[in-house]
């Protein structure tokens, strides 16, 4: 699958998303760090986009440090693993 990027042109931070299969559109870095945090996920970091999904490393309302799974559309956590 295709994906079409907008970056800001200075620090080349994502801004916008859109898949090229069907048209889904794809929620930048910025909201999936914002709804990530009002989930209760703090430390945010290695958020990248792969395969279709968001990818990241965060700690969890319990302190832990956990690996995340995020939907693209949603963002959603799809899948929590602890990070060892």
């Amino acid at each position: 699958d295709k994906v079409e990027l907008l970056l800001h042109p200075v620090s080349l931070q994502v801004l916008s998303q859109t898949s090229a299969a069907g048209g889904a559109n794809v929620l930048s870095a910025a909201q999936i760090t914002q709804r990530l945090q009002q989930a209760g996920y703090t430390q945010i970091r290695d958020l990248e986009f792969d395969d279709g999904r968001w990818e990241a490393e965060a700690y969890n309302a319990a302190k832990q440090p956990v690996e995340l799974d995020i939907n693209a559309a949603t963002g959603a956590v799809e899948r929590e693993k602890l990070d060892d």
